[in-house]
């Protein structure tokens, strides 16, 4: 195991997680008899729910106990402290989860095709050079020189993504694999090869089940339901990052470990791994970066982060949004949904004084913890 410590006493570790069969990680939305629901991927609060309990269970947490000091207004951190005395448990910060497999003996950490890179449906019959279709190109901020007649920006001073190519483009649903992912974010198109379909990842395990009269166990009549599970492919996992405290126990994970994960009751295999090498972060291109989510992002302003000073939002790629809620502990019922911008959004900045961006664009403690909002910063020029 690769694990690296900085002067406050923080070590960092690379963790992999292999199913033990399928999978199941829903989103916000309810599900009921008579309903439908599939799998999604799972999110950073997943996975720092399914290692934070694994811990606590290992610590001899009473969670009744936990449960009665967080009603009473504890912070999670007092309440371990005084419940198990493990607070350091609070304190472990989390990255990922992120899509993983090996090849040639090497691991491979997949992230989501960033949003503005896209795959040419159609190309304009009228234009002499143009991209054939199928081709992938990148859409960039259009220059400040030209102007572009109806542009309403969500934002002053805000450009429009563009292509000078005149082409239909469509959105590309793939992982960039690490050679993909420094050419992305060097300024380059990847190469097809760079990259994986998601269907040489994961496809999904589709059941159908009845609903049951709880008091009777009766089937319900006429209320099926069907779900979809996640089935990764052979040899494909997950990989995470944790930065565990000083006062964390040696050994805290083991050569192996197998916990819960998901709903449903499914379990995987946790193992040690050697640290992934992040690509280095290329020099800016006179003070123009860009911010890749490899993690789903959580802002107070739903699509757009808060950003430090001296940095100025230029343009941004973002398809859409994914909802999530959670079990609260101490309520002993749902968390509130919340929203969260997908990995793969991309944010297009000016810096105007060499200010630094750091590796998360969480906006609170407790996202930062979490997981959420995990970047990788890269370089881009005007079209």
């Amino acid at each position: 195991m690769n694990a690296t410590s900085t002067a406050s006493g923080t070590r960092t570790i690379g963790v992999r997680l292999d199913p033990l069969d399928v999978l199941f990680f829903r989103d916000g939305r309810p599900f009921t008899q008579a309903s439908r629901a599939q799998s999604g991927l799972p999110l950073p609060q997943t996975l720092a729910g399914a290692l934070r309990t694994h811990l606590l269970r290992a610590a001899g947490c009473d969670f009744g106990r936990l449960a009665e000091r967080l009603r009473a207004k504890a912070t999670f951190e007092q309440a371990v402290t005084e419940v198990c005395q493990a607070g350091w448990i609070a304190r472990l910060e989390l990255r990922g989860p992120w899509l993983c497999r090996e090849v040639d003996g090497k691991l491979e950490v997949l992230i989501p095709m960033p949003a503005n890179v896209r795959r040419v449906k159609q190309a304009a019959e009228t234009q002499a050079i143009a991209p054939a279709a199928g081709q992938w190109v990148r859409l960039d901020p259009l220059a400040p020189a030209h102007e572009l007649p109806g542009w309403k920006p969500l934002l002053d001073d805000m450009r429009p993504l563009w292509l000078k190519a005149r082409a239909h483009t469509e959105r590309e649903l793939a992982y960039l694999r690490p050679a993909g992912l420094e050419a992305y974010l060097a300024g380059d198109v990847p190469a097809e090869d760079m990259a994986v379909r998601p269907a040489e990842l994961y496809g999904f395990d589709h059941r159908t089940g009845i609903a049951i009269q709880p008091d009777e166990l009766t089937t319900e009549e006429g209320l099926i339901y069907a779900i979809g599970l996640l089935a990764l492919q052979s040899g494909v996992g997950f990989y995470a990052e944790v930065d565990l405290p000083p006062e964390a126990p040696a050994g805290v994970f083991g050569e192996e470990t197998v916990l819960d994960f998901g709903g449903e009751g499914r379990k995987v295999r946790v193992c040690p791994v050697e640290r992934f090498a992040w690509p280095a972060p290329p020099a800016p291109r006179d003070g123009r970066v860009l911010l890749l989510l490899t993690t789903p992002g959580v802002f107070a302003e739903r699509w757009r982060p808060k950003l430090p000073e001296g940095l100025r939002l230029v343009a941004a790629a973002v398809n859409g949004y994914e909802s999530f809620s959670g079990w609260d502990l101490a309520l002993g019922g749902p968390k509130p949904a919340r929203f969260a911008v997908p990995a793969g959004s991309v944010y297009f900045l000016e810096s105007v004084n060499g200010q630094a961006i750091g590796s998360l664009l969480a906006e609170s403690d407790e996202d930062r913890r979490l997981g959420w909002g995990c970047v990788l910063q890269g370089v881009w020029d005007y079209v």
